[in-house]
């Protein structure tokens, strides 16, 4: 017979092994003891109280030390019992005892009570006690959570009053209090013996993480949450804080959802900046990221972000002063009484100096820029002040800059001077260095004293409060200077904003300036400021409060370039007094002759014949070698030329320029004399052998003949371009013109990654390098990792990283036997290009039985070199065959891509170029996606692919829609004998509309679709199927046609009758219009449906002019309902009207939608109307 001592130790030992490390003190609930594990329990101990005295087991069993655990596990077993089993009543004691078939006598009590307060000593929780008494029992039903009977509504009592009334407080109270202290609060409902913490703790915990849950899966609207949530995460029982079971969750669920639906939590700045200090491996770093929630109040975004009217649909940029940048979240606008922002959030970091700059962001919204500034807690690190970060937890958060009181301990001081303790009693440390920012780490312990160029900071901990500001410079910048970032043009105002609130103007007589050539300070305002380089000091009530480097120029100083033939410039700068001009070494022989009239300087300088992009004049003060500036300015005569985010000409030279740069980047534009001072924009995206793939145009209205403006434009024809490309290689150029004038343009080509990656071999390895890797910024932050393509669901192999000669990167493909293409990538660093890179093995290929047959077709997919073309045979024939059933293996592979498209464009992939010609295929792995995340990753296709989902044909989507909802309806098919049918038919009808909630949510065309499709299938009537085409002469506002028009009155009042009359060029344009008439011609429609074209009798001029605009997407809806069966279309005309769609979409996305849906409403009921 097994000893009971072992099999205690045994149950125990396996207990502990699938949890992680118990923190003493937490209580028991947040163990999530499983009834399979409660019930193995109940049978060790009936087995060790069988058939013996309860006093005899112990007095042999408890208290005995840490050894036996048996009062462990008896204090975790009642607890749990109670909780699961326990339904009220006058006697407690002896209905817990009898589920170990222990009769309670009164002298049982004190053993009882001995082993249950051993027991919870070691779990580390205390004894709930009373002014009457120690309440073992009371202790033991809060430990186990929420009695089972409450939840599940069998008792009416205190616990499910208790719940109902946190969740009704948190939903009146959510602004001001938070749910733990509500949680708290309102323990005073419950009975003397139930008021502890335990129940508090875990009500806000429950309550937290289901509405968490909530935000996820966006379960706001739906009609029985648990089983839409069922659905979407099957396993969202194990994320919670406490097990619940199936009765429970579905109560509690509902409960929370119907009373919480209205309860958007609030945030005073859920879009931020969060800067932190790591250490890796004895490497310190700064860093930097987004942090953006998930949920936000609409009212909440806008005070954060300072915009109203937003659009539906944005996607926010970071992006740094340097110019790095990256898209950090998408927001989509849900509900209509109760709304909120859902964001889909894409983890976004800067390193080093990019970290500490100032960072702000962009909304863009359907090709538009629709507000920009810089983000809270984004300014700018000053490297005159120590910086200062919490020594607590993992991530050393960012406490403040300057003068800093932290409540912590201790802290980190990021520093470049001299750190000291003000007294005997604090310590100052230095742990570290940081090489990327010339600075060192220091640790503070009570007080110390950092010492700069005018006076000290003070750093304390042990605070009482904590004493948190930042201040930054606003004021007219001179870009053009280029040796010191900060040089304005007159006095700068200093901002500073203490902690959350506003920020707000240093008063001017607190402001000091000490010019680097001078000991002394004065105001700031003084008449006689002597200008260049020093530093400005901020001091109140005769302590430094922030001070920091800049250059101040006269507020009347201005520079004007004059360029003549044969590369002669004259240099006119005005405004200033006490000054020397010269010029940069190496460009001495540049510079003729320097002439000063009163306070104006003319330098002439004859450029050499190689026209350099920039000259580099020098400002000096008072005969100090010091106090010197260095300007930067562009050589051209007349053109443009490309600035860089400082506002220096971009060098040609050895660079790469992306898409991203183009964003952050700047054009200078010099118009000839004469000229209209409009600059026509001509962008081209090139293919093989140069040639000309698609181009669009743009035209543009300078402010002045001599402008600089913003470089986005050419951004955004670039990616329209580079989301009509299939090809990695593609590149997109620019040309510009004033009127027919082709204007001089250093612009480089535009490539989509900054570093390509070369695959060549060495010493027997294939080798892969990083083009121009000892200019990228983060370079040892640089990780590539690699999986085979065909199996990208397995272990990514992280690569060999070494150098060459050269100090190039690079990284060493794996020793391996598995023969065929691999897919390898950077991770986090969207410059370095993903590729696929083939891998002969010596050995023989890898046994071919485990894998699916669009596996093997992905690793043996034929290529031919005489062609150069790949035979795509049998990859199309795969990617077909999952149709057949969503339990397809196949599916999986499929979903493997999808996955990667976080870390790679579309078209590094041949599935996903297969997979644009076959939307059915695609509509569905699209439908089959369950979280928002996954869904927005195949949705994004459309912007990176020559594809448009517009374009899927609504058989396609019926189809999908078929496929996807057979194996949902299967998985609810067990239900159906468990609760009455008009329930299962709720929930049924529940299930089914949120499946394609996210479809839906995409715009009022793919609502209608969806609609359609239920209403055709699955008896779910469409709210518009009864609605007539035409006025039936008594109330014409149901009609789809007067519907349709004031949708198109509201597009012409938006646009003023300014339509789009153009999609690329007149080539292009020509031919989609030709298809327009031949094969989606007026004359093939159904006499009922005509009305929502344009009128024969416009004039066929207008017409044609309006045509892309108006009677594009009614005629797309048309084709897509099965209209014009009978027209076959080229690959090259179904390209041609995606192209066409997706720039009606940024040219105004509700029109194309709208009128999309109204004809596809018009479509059905006429064709149900003939059939009937």
């Amino acid at each position: 017979m097994t000893n009971p001592s072992t099999e205690i130790h045994r149950w125990f030992a396996d207990f502990e092994k699938y949890r992680p490390v118990h923190k003493s003190g937490m209580p028991l609930w947040s163990l999530k003891v499983t009834n399979e594990e409660l019930n193995h329990l109940q049978i060790i101990l009936k087995g060790i109280f069988s058939g013996k005295d309860p006093s005899i087991i112990f007095n042999h069993y408890s208290c005995t030390g840490g050894n036996s655990r048996f009062d462990q596990v008896f204090t975790l077993y009642l607890a749990t019992w109670i909780q699961r089993n326990f339904r009220g009543g006058r006697e407690r004691w002896p209905v817990v005892l009898a589920s170990l078939n222990i009769k309670h006598e009164n002298r049982l009590n004190p053993a009882i009570y001995a082993s249950v307060k051993a027991g919870l000593r070691y779990w580390g929780i205390n004894l709930y006690s009373t002014s009457s008494a120690n309440q073992y029992f009371a202790t033991l039903y809060c430990q186990g959570g929420f009695p089972r009977s409450g939840l599940v509504g069998l008792v009416d009592g205190p616990v499910s009053s208790y719940l109902d009334s946190v969740i009704t407080q948190f939903g009146l109270f959510h602004k001001t209090s938070s749910l733990s202290s509500i949680a708290e609060k309102r323990l005073e409902v419950l009975p003397e013996t139930l008021k502890q913490i335990p129940f508090a703790t875990l009500a806000s915990a429950l309550i937290s993480s289901l509405l968490s849950l909530r935000d996820r899966f966006h379960l706001y609207a739906e009609n029985d949450p648990v089983a839409a949530l069922s659905m979407k995460n099957p396993q969202w029982r194990d994320e919670l804080p406490f097990l619940l079971c199936d009765e429970e969750a579905h109560e509690l669920m509902g409960r929370l959802l119907k009373r919480a639906a209205t309860i958007i939590r609030r945030e005073q700045n859920p879009v931020r900046i969060r800067r932190y200090l790591t250490v890796s491996m004895d490497c310190w770093e700064v860093i930097a990221e987004s942090h953006i929630n998930h949920t936000i109040h609409p009212e909440d975004l806008n005070n954060v972000l300072g915009v109203s009217n937003l659009p539906t649909y944005f996607d926010l940029y970071t992006q740094t002063q340097s110019g790095e940048r990256a898209r950090s979240a998408s927001f989509n606008l849900k509900g209509q009484q109760n709304q909120r922002w859902q964001v889909l959030t894409k983890h976004t970091c800067f390193y080093g100096t990019d970290a500490t700059s100032a960072i702000g962001y962009e909304l863009w919204s359907d090709g538009r820029l629709v507000g920009s500034d810089q983000y809270y807690r984004g300014e700018e690190l000053n490297n005159d002040l120590p910086w200062v970060f919490s020594a607590e937890g993992q991530r050393f958060l960012f406490v403040g800059q300057g003068n800093v009181s932290a409540k912590q301990g201790s802290v980190f001081v990021v520093f470049d001077g001299e750190l000291r303790p003000s007294n005997a009693l604090s310590e100052v440390e230095k742990v570290a260095e940081i090489e990327s920012l010339n600075k060192s780490v220091f640790k503070v312990t009570g007080r110390a004293e950092a010492l700069v160029i005018f006076g000290k900071f003070t750093i304390s901990t042990f605070a009482d409060e904590a004493n948190e500001f930042s201040c930054w410079f606003d004021g007219r910048c001179c870009s053009e200077a280029v040796s010191h970032r900060n040089t304005f043009y007159g006095r700068p105002n200093v901002l500073v904003r203490y902690g959350l609130d506003k920020p707000y103007s240093v008063p001017e007589g607190e402001l000091f300036w000490k010019c680097i050539d001078s000991d002394s300070l004065c105001s700031l305002m003084a008449e006689n400021l002597q200008f260049g380089l020093g530093v400005i000091v901020w001091i109140k009530d005769g302590n430094v409060k922030w001070q920091s480097k800049c250059a101040l120029l006269p507020e009347s100083a201005h520079f004007n370039v004059l360029h003549y033939d044969r590369g002669e410039v004259e240099l006119k700068a005005t405004g200033f007094k006490n000054t020397d001009l010269g010029i940069l070494d190496g460009e001495t022989n540049w510079l003729r002759e320097v002439d000063k009239i009163e306070d104006i300087y003319f330098a002439e300088l004859q450029l050499p014949a190689n026209m350099p992009e920039s000259f580099h004049p020098i400002l000096g003060w008072n005969k100090s070698l010091d106090n010197k500036i260095v300007f930067e300015f562009a050589s051209m005569h007349v053109g443009v030329c490309l600035l860089t985010p400082e506002g220096t000409p971009y060098k040609l030279q050895k660079n790469t320029l992306t898409v991203e740069e183009l964003f952050t980047h700047k054009l200078k534009v010099k118009m000839p004399s004469g000229s209209d001072n409009t600059i026509g924009i001509s962008a081209a995206l090139m293919g093989k052998n140069k040639r000309i793939r698609a181009s669009v145009t743009e035209r543009i209205v300078c402010e002045a003949s001599t402008t600089t403006i913003s470089s986005n434009v050419l951004g955004r024809m670039a990616q329209v371009l580079y989301a009509q490309s299939d090809n990695l290689y593609d590149f997109v150029t620019f040309k510009f013109y004033a009127g027919q004038e082709l204007l001089d343009s250093r612009l480089p080509k535009v490539e989509l990654f900054k570093h390509p990656v070369q695959c060549r071999e060495q010493d027997g390895r294939i080798a892969l390098k990083v083009l121009s890797s000892r200019r990228h910024k983060n370079r040892d932050a640089i990780v590539l990792y690699a999986a085979p393509i065909w199996d990208l669901g397995c272990v990514h192999y992280k690569l060999e990283r070494t150098t060459n000669n050269f100090d190039d990167l690079l990284f060493l493909m794996p020793d391996t036997d598995l023969s065929g293409p691999w897919f390898v990538y950077a991770l986090n660093d969207n410059k370095v290009q993903p590729r696929a890179v083939v891998v002969d093995a010596d050995s023989s290929r890898e046994v071919t039985a485990r894998l699916t047959p669009l596996q093997r077709a992905i690793r043996d997919l034929p290529f031919n070199r005489e062609t150069f073309q790949f035979d795509y045979t049998d990859m199309d024939a795969c990617i077909e065959a999952p149709m057949e059933s969503l339990l397809h293996a196949d599916w999986r592979t499929m979903q493997s891509f999808v996955d990667m498209l976080d870390l790679s464009t579309p078209n590094t992939f041949h599935l996903f170029r297969r997979l644009i010609l076959k939307t059915d295929v695609l509509a569905t792995l699209l439908l089959k996606q369950q979280s928002p995340e996954s869904f927005e990753r195949l949705w994004s296709l459309a912007n990176e692919m020559p594809f448009e989902w517009l374009y899927v044909p609504v058989s396609y989507w019926e189809k999908a829609i078929q496929v996807v909802l057979k194996d949902t309806l299967g998985q609810l098919a067990h239900l159906e004998s468990t609760i009455s049918q008009e329930q299962f038919d709720c929930i049924k009808r529940s299930v089914v509309e949120s499946r394609f909630q996210m479809l839906t949510d995409k715009g009022k065309y793919f609502k209608t679709v969806v609609e359609l499709v239920l209403d055709k299938h699955f008896q779910i009537s469409a709210p518009w199927s009864t609605s007539p085409i035409f006025s039936n002469g008594e109330n014409d506002t149901n009609s789809i046609l007067y519907e349709f028009h004031q949708e198109k009155a509201g597009f012409f009042s938006r646009h003023e009758g300014r339509l789009m009359n153009h999609v690329q060029n007149k080539h292009n344009d020509r031919e989609l219009r030709h298809y327009m008439e031949t094969s989606m011609s007026r004359s093939l429609l159904p006499a009922e449906l005509k009305g929502l074209l344009q009128h024969y009798s416009v004039d066929k001029n207008k017409a044609d002019a309006r045509a892309f605009a108006l009677d594009l997407p009614v005629m797309v809806s048309f084709k897509n309902a099965g209209l014009f069966e009978n027209s076959v279309t080229t690959e090259n005309e179904d390209w041609l009207v995606s192209f066409a769609l997706s720039q009606l979409q940024k040219f105004d996305r509700v029109w194309l939608q709208n009128s999309m849906s109204c004809a596809l409403k018009a479509t059905h009921i006429q064709k149900t109307n003939t059939v009937q």
